[in-house]
């Protein structure tokens, strides 16, 4: 961790930084590892020294960023969300409540001034060439700040769609414009461990996203590459930090000098259930390609759905547990599970064969007559409206010759879930209902979305 130099010198000379660039050059590094009070002490221990600085703005500077420090913590903490936006005005270096739109409007308003008086400051021939150094350095900072702030509002802005339950579509492409239009904003070297945590941040979002929408469309390979992508990202992202890996962090952040941010903790929890859906609807597949068992595998992800399958099967006595894929309309002609050369002929599925049983527990296929059943009441007119609107339905159907119960219910756009029971059971049984309603709410990522408004407790 870099810390500040003794030397109170601010001349300028190649090779040489100034002591306020050393000092920026800590602070921001130590933004960058989370490390929020420790960034603020920092500033405001010089802010008691900044007499010795030549600069006329040095000391608006250091007031700016320790309360830089608390907009970057609380955009962190996720407790942003939901706020309104404050109307009060503020007069220069007047601490503002933790609001962080309204906090983000007072430092822009104050760097832009900085930015401003400074360029007016540079130029006063009364100043010496050291100050003039120095006035410029600020000047460029406190305009870069702005717009590092501007693309801080438009991520939370972001967060705050996401949290409103926001078409993925849409989510993906205002994340995209986001990482276009900051590419090569505040791009000065001292702001370099800021700029590199926030471009890690949309990168992993923008992955995660990614992989949700080609996960809803059955895509293996695609959504495969998105999902390692994002978890190279965290682990990027965690090396620049003192954050460590999920499997550590619980034993980490009571031992460390300060917790893990709610949002790095979000975008972990995310990952881990996409990776959870990701092994549930490619479960067939990966258990051909892993060798001994893959429940032992499954049972370490964060939601062990293929385990909480086979559990409530056992205990409720289903004879069958059925997930179907629906491929009219996908993106790409369905070629089957697997790796598939891109240029790979194959026909468009037909018939019975647009929807294929993509899990089955136990692992027999359905006869033909079970088979017909369930694809009739996967394509109910009542189920196909309510999945467009997004309702989660359960439909029962009473097989009476043989004394069959059927349960099925769309999970997402393209999948559904059939459960069977060799046995009459009531249409309204809470215990089949309630766990079919849940594990659609998981797996469209509703409660992960949820949690982003409740700090990551949900």
């Amino acid at each position: 961790m870099a810390t500040t130099p003794n030397s109170s010198s601010s001349a300028s000379s190649p090779g040489r930084q100034t002591r306020e660039e050393s000092v920026l050059e800590s602070f921001f590094i130590l933004i960058s590892q989370f490390s929020f009070d420790k960034a603020k002490d920092l500033m405001d221990k010089e802010k008691e020294m900044h007499k010795i600085s030549g600069s006329t703005s040095w000391g608006t500077v250091l007031q700016c960023l320790s309360q830089f420090t608390i907009a970057e913590k609380v955009y962190m903490s996720l407790s942003s969300l939901g706020q309104k936006t404050s109307t009060i005005r503020f007069t220069p270096i007047v601490r503002p409540k933790e609001n962080l739109r309204t906090l983000y409007h007072f430092l822009t308003q104050e760097f832009h001034r900085l930015e401003e008086a400074s360029h007016q400051d540079s130029t006063n021939i009364v100043n010496s060439i050291q100050s003039s150094d120095i006035e410029i350095l600020l000047s460029h900072i406190s305009g870069q700040l702005c717009q590092y702030i501007a693309a801080r509002q438009n991520m939370a802005d972001l967060y705050e769609s996401v949290s409103r339950h926001g078409y993925f579509e849409d989510l993906v492409a205002k994340l995209s414009d986001i990482i276009f239009s900051n590419n090569k904003t505040f791009h000065h070297p001292l702001l370099s461990p800021i700029k590199s945590s926030f471009t890690l941040e949309c990168e992993i979002m923008h992955h995660l996203l990614q992989a949700q929408l080609l996960l809803c469309d059955w895509q293996f390979l695609a959504s495969l590459l998105e999902l390692q992508q994002a978890h190279r990202g965290i682990i990027t992202w965690s090396s620049m930090t003192s954050v460590q890996q999920p499997e550590k962090s619980k034993k980490s952040s009571k031992g460390s000098g300060h917790s893990i941010p709610a949002l790095f903790q979000w975008l972990q929890k995310f990952h881990g259930l996409l990776v959870s859906k990701f092994s549930l609807y490619f479960y067939e597949m990966l258990s051909k390609q892993t060798p001994g068992d893959i429940k032992n595998l499954t049972a370490k992800t964060t939601e062990d759905f293929v385990g909480r399958l086979i559990a409530f099967q056992k205990k409720y006595d289903a004879t069958n547990i059925y997930l179907i894929l629906d491929t009219n309309g996908q993106t790409d002609i369905y070629k089957g599970p697997g790796y598939h050369h891109p240029l790979k002929y194959v026909e468009r599925p037909k018939g019975k064969d647009t929807y294929p049983f993509i899990l089955c527990l136990p692992s027999e296929k359905p006869a033909e007559n079970i088979q017909a059943c369930i694809l009739m009441m996967v394509n109910d007119r009542d189920m196909t409206e309510a999945a467009s609107n997004g309702q989660d339905r359960v439909k029962t159907f009473y097989d009476k010759p043989n004394q069959r119960t059927f349960y099925i219910s769309r999970l997402e756009q393209r999948i559904s879930i059939a459960i069977l029971f060799d046995t009459k059971k009531s249409v309204r049984d809470s215990n089949v209902n309630n766990f079919i309603v849940d594990l659609s709410s998981q797996l469209k990522c509703h409660k992960v979305i949820a949690s982003l408004k409740l700090g990551v407790k949900a």
